[in-house]
């Protein structure tokens, strides 16, 4: 079943007053956009990919950790040049900088695509997802079409 995005009205929202449900029905129809993309497990069980822009706070707060990388654990490593020479401040001791690792909490971090996909739908329906033969791929695939035509800033 393909996803068909609705033809883009450009109506704006003009009520004073909504419902948050009325609200967000409107303006995604306004953005010709959906809530989020329903997809059907080999399990017959159901996963639901939100629109990015109605996840709550704190599910959003996890999802730009791990855009941002800042998921990972923080390495220490002597700072180099070009040539892999190690630099030295002043009085002769190692520049040290911190970069981001390859671990979450001491252990692999394993693909982007699946921390992302578990960002976004949390360990138990991801759990679900995986198990009814979902990909995390299949999870990102469907983040990415529901933030077409978003600012990026606001997606990222």
């Amino acid at each position: 079943m393909a996803v068909q995005k609705k033809a883009r009205t450009a109506k704006p929202v003009i009520a004073r007053e909504l419902a948050l449900e009325d609200f967000e029905e409107q303006a995604l129809d306004a953005l010709g956009s959906v809530p989020g993309i329903t997809l059907v497990l080999k399990t017959g069980e159901k996963v639901t990919i939100p629109h990015p822009m109605l996840v709550d706070d704190e599910r959003q707060e996890v999802i730009e950790r791990v855009q941002s990388g800042k998921d990972l654990d923080v390495r220490t490593v002597e700072a180099t040049d070009e040539d892999g020479n190690v630099l030295t401040d002043a009085d002769g001791n190692a520049i040290s900088v911190e970069v981001p690792g390859d671990t979450i909490d001491g252990k692999p971090a394993g693909a982007f695509s699946k921390r992302l996909a578990l960002a976004i739908l949390g360990e138990d329906d991801y759990a679900t997802f995986a198990a009814g033969g979902g990909k995390s791929g299949h999870v990102v695939l469907a983040w990415r079409t529901l933030t077409e035509g978003m600012d990026p800033k606001a997606s990222n």
